[in-house]
């Protein structure tokens, strides 16, 4: 009886022993896994943020990039409303003298109801109709460049953009600028401070927005079709 209780007991510890033995093994074996695991997320966590700072980087470009067009519609919006006004004094100075006959009656102030409003002029900033399929940054008018860095911006973001250029207005920052199509008319004449004799059959047909302002802000060529796309 005492015997078989000292075989039993014998068996048993053995049995513990190899249980044991096993049980360590595999402990090291998941130790060294969750060492493997933790280096995975270290680096993993090292691009990510790298990633974040990358992205970050871009956004404030971007952001950047879009105060600068605003500064500059408002400025050149400005620049052209007294620019018209200034032309259409000095065509009516001419007709008031007998030198020219009497301009059509135009407006410079807000109104819906104005047939002849220069602001009316401010609607074909944006129209993309006469632009080719490789376009210049450069060439475009700061109407433009601004619907560009709106569709840039919300594919940056992963945002499903419409296929119509004209109807993309995405996630972009709010601009105080109203978002209406702007491409200016030429002005008949340009700002004179001395009127001289030939002043009404003169004409400058570069469009305000179009003339070439200091920017720090560069892309590169652009294709139309890639943003109806």
């Amino acid at each position: 009886m005492v015997r078989e209780f000292r075989d039993e007991r014998r068996s048993i510890e053995q049995r513990a022993k190899v249980e044991t033995l096993a049980s360590e093994g595999e402990i090291q074996k998941l130790q060294r896994m969750l060492q493997i695991k933790d280096r995975e997320m270290n680096k993993v966590k090292i691009l990510a943020k790298n990633i974040v700072e990358q992205r970050t980087s871009v956004e404030i470009f971007f952001l950047d990039s879009l105060e600068k067009v605003r500064t500059e519609i408002a400025l050149n919006r400005s620049q052209y409303v007294q620019a018209a006004q200034s032309a259409y004094q000095r065509k009516m100075l001419a007709a008031h003298s007998g030198q020219a006959d009497f301009p059509k009656i135009r407006t410079f102030k807000k109104n819906d109801h104005s047939t002849n409003s220069v602001f009316a002029d401010l609607s074909e900033a944006e129209n993309w109709s006469s632009l080719g399929d490789q376009v210049d940054i450069r060439d475009l008018t700061w109407e433009q460049k601004e619907k560009v860095l709106r569709l840039l911006f919300a594919r940056m973001n992963g945002l499903k953009t419409k296929t119509n250029v004209q109807r993309t207005q995405q996630s972009a920052p709010p601009l105080s600028i109203a978002d209406k199509p702007n491409r200016l008319k030429p002005i008949e004449h340009a700002p004179n401070p001395t009127p001289t004799a030939d002043v009404t059959n003169r004409a400058d047909t570069t469009f305000i927005t179009q003339q070439e302002q200091p920017s720090s802000v560069a892309l590169p060529a652009i294709s139309v079709k890639q943003l109806t796309t």
